[in-house]
């Protein structure tokens, strides 16, 4: 008969099994680091910057979650992070910094963000 693990034993065997991939080098699966894009001082992820171009060339949260191919409860998300980020707590400003940053930068299309 195996014996049942409470709740105690399965936080222990997680922590074993984080211990021993850590010193293994073995990635674990779910964390994913995305690269970070510095634009005017701020730090941008590249799923804040893809939100912040579509809007730009006018489509709405529920087009850039099916554009992207995440929610649209995440586009909202990445959009009131870059709103803390930058200071501006209007679509219409964040817009106009967006086209003055990216302009200012060279950046022409969503492509050459990423490079």
């Amino acid at each position: 008969m195996i014996p049942k693990l409470t709740f105690f034993d399965k936080v222990a065997t997680n922590k074993n099994r984080l211990k021993k991939n850590l010193l293994t080098g073995t990635k674990i699966s779910h964390t994913v680091r995305r690269k970070k894009i510095l634009i005017d001082n701020i730090s941008l992820s590249q799923r804040e910057l893809e939100c912040i171009y579509y809007l730009a060339h006018g489509k709405s949260c529920k087009e850039i979650s099916s554009i992207i191919g995440i929610a649209s409860r995440t586009v909202e998300s990445h959009m009131n992070t870059i709103k803390l980020k930058t200071g501006l707590y209007c679509k219409g400003r964040l817009v106009d910094w967006f086209w003055r940053v990216t302009h200012k930068n060279g950046f022409l299309n969503i492509n050459s963000l990423f490079i």
